[in-house]
């Protein structure tokens, strides 16, 4: 499986943009749906009711969002294949992983397309999609490809985008420590629905269990190429998981009404 995207403390190789204005509390965050909880014994009784049975429940073991649920989700293209995801943070910015764009040539990128507004990928009929051409990127200047520390690059869209009720950008919470490991979190995409499996058309969302970075390090130590470090956040759920595809998408929670 893969990682998706979250906040790091660090700086990118740049200071920030005079246009890039996160956390718009006027629009960003609002979505059809609170993000689902645990009930304390560890089921969701809500999941039930929002599944529909006519599609596949996976993300991996995930279920079908509803349309325009995640107003900030963006998909990325290249050359017609959708390999990534990515969070609407501005009028004009994507956060996405860099691991999604540490290879890409120059032909690449001018190649790459963001896609916002999207639901089902593969109706090129919807026209409440807004695409965009991708004019810079910048990779956060820790970043390894060895050990996948500061995994975070920015996407500098070459027009910005209008918000309306689909396509609105993700709160970023700036405190020091955001999360409560106790809680859960939910993670969307159109990643691969099992390992070396088939990708959906509609975009899919499961919610998973934050973890304590002890009980991470001890049972997934091994799997990370530097291992668990406290810049990095766990989350999971027997048999559940994001995987190839989702890369770069948001792990959104809700905080207060956003």
């Amino acid at each position: 499986s893969t990682s998706t995207t979250t906040i790091v403390k660090e700086t990118t190789t740049t200071s920030r943009p005079d246009n890039l204005v996160i956390n718009d509390q006027s629009v960003c965050g609002n979505s059809i749906h609170y993000p689902i909880v645990y009930d304390e014994n560890g089921s969701v009784s809500e999941e039930i009711n929002r599944i529909d049975m006519e599609h596949d429940l996976k993300i991996v073991n995930g279920w079908p969002a509803s349309k325009h649920e995640w107003p900030w989700i963006a998909a990325l293209f290249n050359r017609g294949r959708q390999f990534c995801g990515g969070s609407l943070i501005s009028r004009s910015h994507i956060l996405t992983a860099a691991h999604c764009v540490a290879q890409m040539t120059r032909s690449d990128v001018n190649n790459l397309e963001v896609r916002l507004g999207e639901h089902n990928i593969k109706d090129a009929l919807d026209t409440q999609v807004e695409v965009r051409k991708v004019n810079k990127i910048i990779r956060h200047k820790g970043f390894s490809s060895q050990t996948l520390w500061n995994d975070v690059a920015l996407l500098f869209l070459s027009d910005p985008v209008s918000y309306s009720d689909i396509i609105k950008p993700i709160c970023i919470d700036t405190s020091d420590d955001p999360y409560d490991k106790n809680e859960t979190a939910t993670v969307v995409g159109w990643g691969s629905l099992r390992e070396s499996g088939p990708q959906p058309s509609i975009l899919q969302e499961v919610t998973l269990r934050l973890w304590k970075n002890e009980k991470c390090q001890e049972t997934y130590n091994g799997a990370s190429p530097a291992g668990i470090t406290d810049h990095m956040i766990c989350a999971g759920r027997q048999g559940k998981d994001s995987c190839s595809g989702d890369s770069g998408g948001p792990m959104v929670k809700a905080k207060g009404d956003k």
